[in-house]
Protein backbone atom coordinates (compact mmCIF):
# COMPACT_ATOMS: atom_id res chain seq x y z
CA UNK A 1 0.00 0.00 0.00
CA UNK A 2 1.18 3.48 -0.97
CA UNK A 3 2.39 5.75 1.35
CA UNK A 4 0.25 9.07 2.70
CA UNK A 5 3.18 10.98 1.25
CA UNK A 6 3.76 8.57 -1.77
CA UNK A 7 0.18 9.31 -2.85
CA UNK A 8 0.38 12.96 -1.79
CA UNK A 9 3.63 13.21 -4.25
CA UNK A 10 1.69 11.85 -7.20
CA UNK A 11 -1.51 13.44 -6.77
CA UNK A 12 -0.19 16.67 -6.51
CA UNK A 13 2.01 15.69 -9.56
CA UNK A 14 -0.48 14.22 -12.09
CA UNK A 15 -2.38 17.31 -11.34
CA UNK A 16 -0.10 19.52 -12.26
CA UNK A 17 0.76 17.91 -15.27
CA UNK A 18 -2.54 17.81 -16.37
CA UNK A 19 -3.95 21.11 -15.37
CA UNK A 20 -1.00 23.25 -15.57
CA UNK A 21 1.62 22.24 -18.23
CA UNK A 22 4.85 24.49 -18.36
CA UNK A 23 4.02 27.06 -21.17
CA UNK A 24 0.67 27.50 -20.33
CA UNK A 25 0.27 28.10 -16.40
CA UNK A 26 3.08 30.60 -16.77
CA UNK A 27 1.25 32.94 -18.82
CA UNK A 28 0.85 35.76 -17.08
CA UNK A 29 -2.96 36.51 -15.81
CA UNK A 30 -3.59 39.90 -16.79
CA UNK A 31 -1.91 40.22 -20.00
CA UNK A 32 -1.89 36.93 -21.05
CA UNK A 33 1.93 37.15 -22.59
CA UNK A 34 4.15 34.11 -21.76
CA UNK A 35 6.22 34.41 -18.42
CA UNK A 36 9.58 32.33 -18.47
CA UNK A 37 10.55 33.31 -15.06
CA UNK A 38 6.68 31.87 -13.88
CA UNK A 39 7.51 28.69 -16.15
CA UNK A 40 10.96 27.87 -14.53
CA UNK A 41 10.06 28.89 -11.19
CA UNK A 42 6.91 26.00 -11.48
CA UNK A 43 8.90 23.26 -13.30
CA UNK A 44 11.09 23.44 -10.36
CA UNK A 45 8.34 22.86 -8.10
CA UNK A 46 7.50 19.99 -10.32
CA UNK A 47 10.84 18.47 -9.80
CA UNK A 48 10.69 18.24 -6.19
CA UNK A 49 7.20 17.07 -5.79
CA UNK A 50 8.42 14.12 -8.59
CA UNK A 51 11.24 13.30 -6.18
CA UNK A 52 9.35 13.10 -3.38
CA UNK A 53 10.53 16.45 -1.46
CA UNK A 54 7.50 17.43 -0.55
CA UNK A 55 8.08 19.93 1.62
CA UNK A 56 10.38 21.94 -0.90
CA UNK A 57 7.76 21.46 -3.20
CA UNK A 58 5.52 23.41 -1.26
CA UNK A 59 8.58 26.54 -0.51
CA UNK A 60 8.69 26.23 -4.00
CA UNK A 61 5.19 27.05 -5.20
CA UNK A 62 4.78 29.87 -2.50
CA UNK A 63 7.75 31.50 -3.14
CA UNK A 64 6.63 31.33 -7.43
CA UNK A 65 3.03 32.14 -6.13
CA UNK A 66 4.88 35.55 -3.70
CA UNK A 67 7.33 36.27 -7.62
CA UNK A 68 4.76 36.19 -9.51
CA UNK A 69 1.76 37.76 -7.89
CA UNK A 70 -0.29 37.66 -11.39
CA UNK A 71 0.72 34.62 -12.40
CA UNK A 72 -3.19 32.84 -12.13
CA UNK A 73 -1.51 29.38 -12.34
CA UNK A 74 0.90 29.84 -9.51
CA UNK A 75 -1.68 30.59 -7.24
CA UNK A 76 -3.88 27.57 -8.45
CA UNK A 77 -0.84 25.17 -8.16
CA UNK A 78 -0.14 26.94 -4.58
CA UNK A 79 -3.52 25.76 -3.85
CA UNK A 80 -3.99 22.36 -5.38
CA UNK A 81 -0.47 21.86 -2.72
CA UNK A 82 -2.33 23.22 -0.15
CA UNK A 83 -5.40 21.20 -0.65
CA UNK A 84 -3.75 18.23 -1.03
CA UNK A 85 -1.51 19.01 2.40
CA UNK A 86 -5.12 19.09 4.23
CA UNK A 87 -4.81 22.72 4.75
CA UNK A 88 -8.31 24.05 3.01
CA UNK A 89 -8.14 27.13 4.29
CA UNK A 90 -4.42 28.12 3.09
CA UNK A 91 -5.99 26.33 -0.66
CA UNK A 92 -9.09 28.29 0.01
CA UNK A 93 -7.40 31.63 -0.01
CA UNK A 94 -4.75 30.62 -3.03
CA UNK A 95 -8.14 29.83 -5.32
CA UNK A 96 -10.01 32.90 -3.82
CA UNK A 97 -6.66 35.01 -5.23
CA UNK A 98 -7.09 33.31 -8.62
CA UNK A 99 -11.15 34.18 -8.67
CA UNK A 100 -9.86 37.69 -8.29
CA UNK A 101 -7.11 37.81 -10.81
CA UNK A 102 -9.69 35.75 -13.40
CA UNK A 103 -12.81 35.82 -12.32
CA UNK A 104 -14.30 33.41 -15.43
CA UNK A 105 -11.18 30.55 -14.27
CA UNK A 106 -13.66 27.49 -13.59
CA UNK A 107 -11.17 25.08 -12.15
CA UNK A 108 -10.50 27.47 -9.10
CA UNK A 109 -14.59 27.65 -8.42
CA UNK A 110 -14.35 23.79 -8.84
CA UNK A 111 -12.20 23.70 -6.03
CA UNK A 112 -13.53 26.32 -3.58
CA UNK A 113 -17.22 24.33 -4.49
CA UNK A 114 -15.23 21.26 -3.18
CA UNK A 115 -14.02 22.53 0.16
CA UNK A 116 -16.81 24.74 0.65
CA UNK A 117 -18.70 21.13 0.13
CA UNK A 118 -17.32 19.83 3.34
CA UNK A 119 -17.66 22.79 5.20
CA UNK A 120 -21.22 22.67 7.09
CA UNK A 121 -21.37 26.34 7.43
CA UNK A 122 -20.32 26.76 3.92
CA UNK A 123 -22.68 23.78 2.40
CA UNK A 124 -25.42 26.07 0.45
CA UNK A 125 -22.75 28.54 -0.71
CA UNK A 126 -21.02 25.07 -2.31
CA UNK A 127 -24.92 24.06 -3.80
CA UNK A 128 -24.86 27.74 -5.10
CA UNK A 129 -21.32 27.04 -6.58
CA UNK A 130 -21.98 24.29 -8.34
CA UNK A 131 -25.43 24.34 -9.96
CA UNK A 132 -24.03 27.33 -11.69
CA UNK A 133 -21.00 25.49 -12.62
CA UNK A 134 -22.36 22.21 -13.92
CA UNK A 135 -24.51 24.56 -16.03
CA UNK A 136 -21.17 25.63 -17.28
CA UNK A 137 -19.62 22.03 -17.31
CA UNK A 138 -22.40 19.59 -17.59
CA UNK A 139 -20.29 16.41 -18.74
CA UNK A 140 -17.88 16.93 -15.36
CA UNK A 141 -18.28 14.01 -13.56
CA UNK A 142 -16.33 15.42 -10.63
CA UNK A 143 -19.10 18.46 -10.29
CA UNK A 144 -21.79 15.97 -10.32
CA UNK A 145 -20.58 14.25 -7.49
CA UNK A 146 -19.70 17.07 -5.09
CA UNK A 147 -23.14 18.29 -6.06
CA UNK A 148 -24.62 14.73 -5.45
CA UNK A 149 -22.77 14.76 -2.03
CA UNK A 150 -24.11 18.18 -1.38
CA UNK A 151 -27.56 16.98 -2.42
CA UNK A 152 -27.46 13.97 -0.28
CA UNK A 153 -25.56 16.00 3.14
CA UNK A 154 -28.83 18.44 2.64
CA UNK A 155 -32.14 15.86 2.52
CA UNK A 156 -32.62 16.17 -1.29
CA UNK A 157 -32.55 12.51 -2.08
CA UNK A 158 -33.90 12.65 -5.31
CA UNK A 159 -31.53 15.18 -6.66
CA UNK A 160 -28.61 12.98 -5.52
CA UNK A 161 -30.02 9.95 -7.20
CA UNK A 162 -30.32 12.39 -9.89
CA UNK A 163 -26.84 13.14 -10.63
CA UNK A 164 -25.70 9.71 -9.42
CA UNK A 165 -27.88 8.54 -12.53
CA UNK A 166 -25.98 10.66 -14.80
CA UNK A 167 -22.59 9.98 -12.92
CA UNK A 168 -22.87 5.89 -13.57
CA UNK A 169 -24.28 6.46 -16.79
CA UNK A 170 -21.46 7.86 -17.81
CA UNK A 171 -18.78 6.38 -16.41
CA UNK A 172 -19.89 3.22 -14.62
CA UNK A 173 -16.34 2.01 -14.27
CA UNK A 174 -16.07 4.22 -10.94
CA UNK A 175 -16.60 1.74 -8.00
CA UNK A 176 -15.96 4.96 -5.56
CA UNK A 177 -19.37 6.40 -6.71
CA UNK A 178 -20.99 3.56 -6.68
CA UNK A 179 -19.77 3.12 -2.87
CA UNK A 180 -20.94 6.71 -2.39
CA UNK A 181 -24.52 6.08 -3.43
CA UNK A 182 -24.35 2.69 -1.15
CA UNK A 183 -24.25 5.10 1.95
CA UNK A 184 -27.17 7.18 0.49
CA UNK A 185 -29.24 3.52 0.68
CA UNK A 186 -27.81 2.90 4.14
CA UNK A 187 -29.26 6.22 5.07
CA UNK A 188 -33.11 5.53 3.91
CA UNK A 189 -32.14 1.88 5.31
CA UNK A 190 -32.75 0.70 2.02
CA UNK A 191 -29.97 -2.32 2.64
CA UNK A 192 -30.69 -4.20 -0.39
CA UNK A 193 -30.26 -1.24 -2.60
CA UNK A 194 -26.76 -0.55 -0.62
CA UNK A 195 -25.80 -3.98 -1.10
CA UNK A 196 -26.38 -4.07 -4.77
CA UNK A 197 -24.59 -1.25 -5.33
CA UNK A 198 -20.98 -2.19 -3.41
CA UNK A 199 -21.46 -5.72 -4.90
CA UNK A 200 -21.10 -3.70 -8.40
CA UNK A 201 -18.73 -1.73 -7.34
CA UNK A 202 -16.64 -5.18 -6.43
CA UNK A 203 -16.78 -6.23 -9.97
CA UNK A 204 -15.75 -3.15 -11.01
CA UNK A 205 -12.63 -2.80 -8.70
CA UNK A 206 -12.23 -6.38 -6.73
CA UNK A 207 -9.47 -4.43 -4.48
CA UNK A 208 -11.54 -1.36 -3.33
CA UNK A 209 -11.77 -1.29 0.09
CA UNK A 210 -14.12 1.00 1.21
CA UNK A 211 -16.71 -0.92 -0.75
CA UNK A 212 -15.61 -4.66 0.29
CA UNK A 213 -15.87 -3.24 3.85
CA UNK A 214 -18.88 -1.87 3.94
CA UNK A 215 -20.55 -5.02 2.29
CA UNK A 216 -18.81 -7.37 4.80
CA UNK A 217 -20.19 -5.24 7.65
CA UNK A 218 -23.83 -5.40 5.72
CA UNK A 219 -23.56 -9.42 5.44
CA UNK A 220 -22.15 -9.62 8.78
CA UNK A 221 -25.04 -7.98 9.88
CA UNK A 222 -27.49 -10.43 8.32
CA UNK A 223 -25.68 -13.44 8.97
CA UNK A 224 -24.02 -13.87 5.17
CA UNK A 225 -20.45 -15.17 4.96
CA UNK A 226 -18.42 -11.95 4.09
CA UNK A 227 -16.74 -11.51 0.40
CA UNK A 228 -13.94 -13.78 -0.57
Amino acid sequence: MLSFSTKLTLGISAIIITLCPTGIWAQDSVNGKYNQAAAECLQMAKQALDSGQLEKALQELKSCAKSHPQSTEAHFALGMAYFFSKDPKSAVQEFLEVRKLDPENIDSQVMLAKIYSFDKQKVDLAQELLERLVKLRPDSLDIRFDLARVYAHKGEVQKSFGEFAFILDAESKFALYRTELAKIFLAGDEKEGAKQMLERALVIDPKFTPAREMLDQLNGQSGEKKTP
